[in-house]
């Protein structure tokens, strides 16, 4: 009785799992077009990218700046990553951002919770330090880059 109860519980456990995920993915395929950033600051280049990816999330979440803890985790060249959360809810997310080369501007790859699409890092070529981890949608299952 007790292996069948257990049983039950994992079966229970991951057809919640797989459908959380087949949500997040629902969710997350509706526009895979990255958020133009723009910086028009004379100040030096970290402050600048900072700033530019922090005012673009706070347009993005309808928030104000004394709402938001930002936090830029880590800047390798042209790519960051860091997490994002607002005062009135307690969920964090994580976002992910690179640096075009010509234009100089922020484009916010990705911005939320749950798995980033492989697709996504892919366009950018996104370093797999930053994110080692990824959802294959054509293929359906966890990537590990």
């Amino acid at each position: 009785m007790m292996k069948e109860n257990g049983t039950l519980i994992t079966l229970f456990v991951l057809v919640f799992l797989i459908l959380g995920i087949f949500w997040w993915l629902n969710r997350q395929g509706e526009d895979l077009t990255p958020t133009l950033l723009t910086t028009t600051s004379s100040t030096p280049a970290v402050e600048t990218d900072e700033t530019a990816i922090k005012n673009d999330l706070l347009k993005n979440y309808n928030q104000s700046q004394d709402k938001m803890e930002f936090n830029l985790l880590e800047v390798v060249n042209n790519y960051a990553r860091g997490l994002v959360s607002f005062s009135e809810d307690s969920r964090v997310w994580l976002w992910l951002a690179y640096r075009e080369q010509e234009s100089e501007q922020w484009r916010i790859l990705h911005d939320g919770q749950g798995l980033v699409g492989c697709q996504v890092l892919e366009q950018a070529d996104f370093p797999s330090s930053l994110a080692a981890e990824c959802w294959d949608q054509e293929r359906n299952q966890l990537v590990t880059r």
